[in-house]
C-alpha cells in the first residue's frame, strides 16, 4: 500500500502489486468487490500501473433503520502523469455485457482522435464533405477548399469501412464538437459574453463550472464511441487527428446541414 486517505465520502487506498494472484487475494480478503479475473489484473501489473481502490466511508452516511446507509457519493477526479494519453478500456470490459457507450471530452494542444478502426474520420470526413457541398463556394475559406480536395478521394473507402464495421456489429466513432478555445469562448464561461445557441438557462449557467479547466489556445474535442465487448481487449491511446498524411484541425462547432441530432 502506497497511500491511504479520505476524499469526500470515499475511503481510498493506492496499491501496487507484483503478482496478480496476490492482488486478487488482497482484494477478496479486504472485501473489495472485483468482478474480473486475475488475467485482467495481470495486464496492468505487467505495465507497472498503480491501482486505486475505494469504499464509501459509512461514517459520513446516514444509517437507516434497516441497516443500510443513505448519502451522496463524491464525484472523483483521477490525475496521473503519462507519456501518452491513455484511457484504461480493458478493465472496463469486465462490467460490459454486450456493448457500452463512451463519451470523451479531450483537451489538448491539437484535435484528438481514436486510433485506427476506432477513428471518427470514417464518419466525420464524409459528413463534413457533404455539408460543405451545400455551401456557397465563395463562402468557403481557402483552407476548407484545400481540405475538401484532400478528403474527397477517401470518401468511398471510408463509407465502405463503415459498412464493414457494421457487418461485424461494430459502430464507428462520431465527432460531436471540436474547437480551438479563444478569448471569446472563455468570456462565455465567465458570463461576460452571450451564449449564441439556444439552450436552457440553467445549462448555460453551468458552463461557469468549466472556468479554470478550459484553457485558451487548447483544442477541445468531444467524441462518442459505442464499444462492443470484443473491441475492448486493450487500452485506448488517443492520437493526433489525421486524414492520411495530413493533420486534421478542422473545427466543428456549428450545426451543419448533415449534423447528427
Amino acid at each position: 500500500m502506497l497511500e491511504a486517505g479520505i476524499v469526500g465520502s470515499l475511503d481510498y487506498k493506492i496499491i501496487q502489486a507484483d503478482r496478480a494472484d496476490d492482488l486478487y487475494a488482497w482484494l477478496k480478503d479486504n472485501k473489495y468487490s472485483h468482478s474480473g479475473d486475475e488475467a485482467t489484473l495481470d495486464f496492468y501489473i505487467k505495465k507497472a500501473w498503480f491501482f486505486t481502490v475505494m469504499k464509501i466511508d459509512t461514517m459520513q452516511m446516514k444509517k437507516k433503520p434497516d441497516g443500510t446507509f443513505d448519502g451522496e457519493v463524491t464525484p472523483t477526479r483521477f490525475t496521473f502523469a503519462s507519456e501518452k494519453l491513455i484511457y484504461p478500456l480493458k478493465i472496463t470490459q469486465l462490467s460490459v455485457k454486450d456493448k457500452t457507450e463512451a463519451l470523451f471530452y479531450v483537451q489538448a494542444p491539437h484535435k484528438i482522435d481514436l486510433p485506427d478502426e476506432f477513428s471518427y474520420e470514417f464518419t466525420w470526413a464524409p459528413m463534413w464533405s457533404q455539408a460543405t457541398g451545400f455551401a456557397i463556394p465563395d463562402k468557403l475559406t481557402d483552407a476548407e477548399k484545400t481540405w475538401q480536395q484532400h478528403v474527397q478521394g477517401r470518401l468511398q473507402d471510408y463509407n465502405q469501412k463503415v459498412q464493414q464495421m457494421r457487418q461485424k456489429k461494430h459502430e464507428p466513432a462520431t465527432l460531436e464538437w471540436a474547437k480551438k478555445i479563444t478569448e471569446d469562448d472563455l468570456g462565455v464561461l465567465e458570463g461576460k459574453k452571450p451564449y449564441t445557441r439556444e439552450a436552457p438557462k440553467e445549462d448555460v449557467e453551468k458552463l461557469k463550472l468549466l472556468k479554470g479547466h478550459v484553457q485558451k489556445g487548447q483544442f477541445v474535442t468531444k467524441l462518442r464511441k459505442v464499444f462492443a465487448k470484443d473491441e475492448m481487449d486493450a487500452d485506448l491511446e488517443f492520437v493526433r487527428a489525421r486524414v492520411g498524411d495530413k493533420e486534421d484541425d478542422v473545427e466543428y462547432f456549428s450545426i451543419l446541414p448533415t449534423s447528427p441530432p
